[in-house]
């Protein structure tokens, strides 16, 4: 009962936050949209909250983990654009306060009238990890820690742990933050990570396969929907609530990033241009989001679904094998590669898929990356061996159970049943067909 009431509340601030003109972003205390800014979510707004690591009987023995990094700073092409904003800022505060045009609340045109474009946030520091990222894998780190602590022990050995992450500043930065999240203060600098290869098909196997570089379907499918009538909806919804700014579709996606970015580096206030994008608004720029990366790491281009074989195949391995190997494995990567695993594993896949034309149909969808990609989003596969030799592993997603099917709703399942499931990752040759469709 108690969890149907609380659905039900959930479900009214939904609705009051759709149908309500006078709706203030800065005095919601449920702000659903959290939960809705695809891959730039905050890990906080859609992660479990426990690990129960006593869902099997048997004893936890080896710790796979694939983890995105942390909360970063926006890329170059859009810190480019950012510089655009102060004008229509400049133009939103004074058609509210000589005009009496707009309809933002008190509260979030105070939000808008002193915000200020962070001169800090330069092209040369783009897509850094930032102080939030560090310190949501840091935690994530600690909580593992606390649910397998003979798994994750507080002090590091060759032995015990292997690291490995990509040559980006914000994968560097979040192995370093798992690590003190582990060890402690500073812990990560005992730790040597595995090498960075020359072609590394394991962490970011999409930069070796022209072809799969070569694939446009995702920005076609995008650009019909940003032209479409749901798009244009949004844009003019926001020059309303703004007064009439006139402002172009390209400042309203700066507008939408600096929302995403802003609020996800710090939960605890509200990001000024959140206020503009009505619960409504944000649907549809989650869905165009949603499209994108369907089309691009989804199930909408058929290579997908073996572009990361090596990764598959790192996994299964580790879950077959016995000794010879550090029982606890942590890979540093990027939202793309979380993509792509949902795919190679048969997750999240919707009977129609997604197109530009059919936002209304697909409301329901499964292909969620606000749910499956937030920033620190992560897959935590760990094998239990029982004393029968029939040994089970417990599959975790952002901390909740992640059920694969034909296994339990608590992630627990048996090894054999995975190895048969999916064997041809197992027993592919990755680097002949990773870049085959």
């Amino acid at each position: 009962m108690a969890k149907l009431f609380a659905l039900l509340i959930s479900l009214l601030a939904i609705s009051q936050t759709q149908s309500n003109p006078n709706y203030c972003y800065s005095s919601d205390s449920v702000r659903p949209q959290l939960a809705m800014f695809s891959t730039k979510t905050s890990y906080q707004s859609v992660s479990g909250s426990s690990v129960d690591p006593s869902v099997s009987n048997c004893t936890p023995k080896k710790f796979w983990m694939l983890q995105r990094h942390g909360t970063r700073l926006p890329n170059a092409n859009q810190i480019s654009k950012f510089p655009n904003i102060p004008s229509v800022q400049e133009k939103a505060i004074n058609n509210h306060d000589n005009k009496g045009k707009g309809t933002l609340c008190a509260e979030d045109l105070e939000l808008i009238r002193n915000w200020k474009i962070d001169t800090n946030l330069t092209e040369s520091i783009a897509e850094y990890l930032t102080l939030a990222g560090w310190m949501e894998v840091e935690n994530i780190a600690r909580r593992y820690q606390s649910a397998f602590p003979t798994l994750l022990p507080p002090t590091y050995s060759p032995s015990q742990y292997l690291f490995q992450h990509t040559d980006a500043q914000r994968t560097q930065g979040s192995f370093r933050a798992f690590a003190d999240g582990l060890f402690g203060y500073n812990g990560y600098k005992a730790v040597v990570p595995e090498p960075i290869p020359d072609r590394d098909l394991l962490l970011r196997p999409y930069d070796f396969c022209a072809e799969w570089l070569a694939n446009s379907a995702e920005e076609k499918e995008m650009s019909k929907f940003e032209k479409g009538d749901e798009y244009d909806d949004v844009i003019d919804n926001v020059n309303e609530k703004l007064g009439g700014t006139s402002a172009s579709k390209s400042n309203v996606r700066s507008m939408w990033q600096l929302c995403r970015f802003e609020q996800a580096a710090d939960l605890s206030r509200s990001a000024p241009w959140c206020s503009v994008f009505s619960y409504d608004d944000v649907a549809v720029m989650e869905y165009g989001e949603d499209l994108g990366y369907y089309y691009e790491a989804g199930y909408g281009f058929s290579m997908n679904k073996n572009i990361l074989c090596e990764t598959v195949q790192n996994m299964l391995l580790f879950l077959q094998n016995d000794g010879g190997e550090a029982p606890a494995r942590i890979l540093v990567t990027h939202s793309t590669v979380m993509q792509l695993m949902m795919v190679s594993l048969g997750l999240y896949e919707d009977e129609t898929p997604l197109k530009s034309s059919n936002f209304a149909e697909q409301l329901n969808r499964k292909w969620r990356t606000s749910e499956q990609t937030a920033f620190a989003s992560n897959l935590a596969v760990i094998r239990y061996d029982c004393a029968d030799g029939d040994n089970e592993v417990l599959f975790l997603y952002n901390e909740r159970p992640l059920e694969i099917p034909g296994c339990q709703s608590n992630g627990l399942c048996k090894v054999s049943y995975i190895l048969e499931t999916y064997d041809r990752y197992l027993t592919a040759d990755c680097p002949n067909i990773f870049c085959t469709a």
